[in-house]
């Protein structure tokens, strides 16, 4: 075999080897749907509230939401905060109707409250200060809109949240008492 031959051969393999390394280092790629700012839970989204990004196939999550229109116009369950993805799972039917100017607030059932608890319920929530109960807070007539079941992936029991309407203002009253639990459920 000539010398020419033998190094247009080896040149030919260097240069398959060279493509084939950078072409597999080369990832494709998705569009992903993210938070464009902070959205709290039962907003309703706008397209301004959202933002896509660019990022490997690999690294997507199989719940992400991919195109922004199946979210804009629907509520999240769960606040999200400026870039974070949304996933599916956390967008909530269009159909829900909701006074003007109301928000969503989600709400651990406790297991003995669930039977007693339905949509369209109206309850009232005590909320406790401290420790005990000898300071409490009543915020009465507040709408179940939708309740939702799920299996603990920590303790395997059903578990029920419900979705409850109410104003804003509310909301910010009510919010600290829900993140530590410390509230009960009276059905009206």
């Amino acid at each position: 075999m000539s010398k020419v031959l033998k190094i247009g051969i080896i040149a030919g393999v260097l240069v398959f080897l060279t493509v084939f390394l950078i072409l597999s280092n080369v990832q494709a790629t998705e569009e992903v749907v993210f938070a464009a700012k902070e959205i709290p839970a039962g907003t309703v989204v706008t397209a301004d509230m959202l933002t896509t990004k660019s990022i490997p196939v690999t690294a997507v999550p199989p719940e992400a939401v991919k195109n922004i229109n199946e979210v804009v116009g629907k509520r999240l369950e769960i606040t999200r905060t400026k870039d974070d993805f949304i996933p599916r799972n956390i967008v909530l039917d269009k159909s829900i109707k909701l006074e003007p100017g109301n928000v969503l607030v989600s709400i651990n059932v406790p297991s003995e409250d669930a039977p007693l608890v339905s949509a369209g319920t109206k309850i009232t929530l005590v909320l406790l200060k401290g420790t005990g109960s000898e300071e409490v807070q009543y915020v009465p007539d507040l709408n179940i809109v939708f309740l939702k079941q799920f299996t603990s992936p920590v303790t395997g029991s059903i578990e029920t949240v419900a979705y409850l309407e109410t104003t804003p203002e509310r909301a910010v009253v009510i919010a600290p008492y829900i993140k530590s639990g410390s509230y009960k459920i009276i059905r009206q």
